[in-house]
């Protein structure tokens, strides 16, 4: 009886649902590849669920995805085959595989050790002393794929120069003209400009005397080269004195134009129209003396203010 208990479970167990894990070696060095393959028999290969790669061999690198084979001779077997490798030493486990089919049936490998071992370093080599570098010839055929870009490089180059030489020359006759233009001219435009802007009847008395105190004090500084666009109205009425600049309506805007600026008064507006009139008569009694033609220029823009 016990004899034929035997002889049906080993029937069973060699007809059962089976899956076993096969390596082509089991101690590698570090870095090597080995191949696992994966075989399963003896059940209906298209109920087979495999798990996914990531969940597979997590201590080793798989290295590629294997498609599974099956034998056109035997519906019953297929493999696949992995390709494996690590780069730490010591042993490591292949573990068990558990495959299931679409009966929920459950199907487990066996588990296989791998060794891996570290290179042997080869204490029999010697070291060798660095080598000098090679003394290479310099070759000018080599420079003629680069004539091409040397050439548009200088090119521009040349171009940026010349741009820049000619800006430079621009700018210089710019200012020859603007020097060239006499004092009295330019600050009597500067008044007419400011007339024309309209501040008193437009009751923008801070913004006019601003522009009148800037342009009386501008003309002082250039005509007779003081101080005067910096120094406060108490050191302005000492430069005025040293110069012997008596001028009574001076000292009337100077008070004005102060009270306008820092205390926000309010004056007159045929006051503020005649204190521009009295810049161009200052302007006219302190000019310098031109030749006919600045002259005219010159009467010319005084002539404008009393049209």
């Amino acid at each position: 009886m016990r004899f034929v208990l035997f002889f049906y479970l080993l029937i069973s167990v060699a007809f059962s649902q089976s899956a076993f894990l096969e390596v082509d070696t089991i101690s590698l060095r570090i870095g090597e590849q080995f191949n696992v393959t994966v075989k399963v028999f003896d059940t209906n290969l298209d109920s087979v669920q495999w798990p996914s790669n990531d969940e597979l061999f997590n201590d080793f690198e798989l290295l590629n995805v294997p498609l599974f084979q099956k034998i056109t001779n035997l519906d019953t077997f297929g493999y696949k085959t992995y390709t494996l490798t690590s780069f730490d030493t010591g042993a490591f486990l292949l573990p068990s595989i558990q495959l299931v089919t679409l009966y929920k049936d459950t199907i487990l490998t066996n588990s296989i050790n791998i060794q891996f071992v570290a290179s042997p370093i080869d204490s029999t080599d010697n070291f060798f002393p660095i080598r000098p570098p090679k003394n290479i010839k310099f070759n000018m055929r080599e420079l003629l794929v680069y004539y091409p870009i040397l050439i548009i490089c200088l090119f521009l180059i040349l171009i940026f120069y010349l741009m820049r030489f000619l800006s430079k020359k621009n700018q210089s006759v710019i200012k020859v003209k603007e020097e060239q233009v006499p004092i009295d001219v330019r600050y009597l435009n500067a008044l007419n400009s400011l007339s024309n802007k309209n501040y008193v009847n437009n009751k923008k008395y801070l913004l006019y005397y601003i522009e009148l105190s800037d342009i009386f004090r501008g003309y002082l500084e250039e005509q007779f080269n003081v101080l005067a666009l910096e120094s406060s109205t108490y050191e302005l009425k000492i430069i005025l004195n040293k110069l012997d600049i008596k001028d009574d309506w001076i000292g009337p805007f100077l008070r004005v134009s102060d009270l306008v600026k820092f205390a926000k008064g309010v004056p007159s507006d045929k006051e503020s129209v005649l204190f521009l009139k009295y810049h161009i008569n200052f302007i006219k009694k302190y000019s310098i003396q031109y030749d006919d033609a600045e002259q005219n220029n010159i009467d010319d823009n005084i002539n404008s203010f009393n049209k």
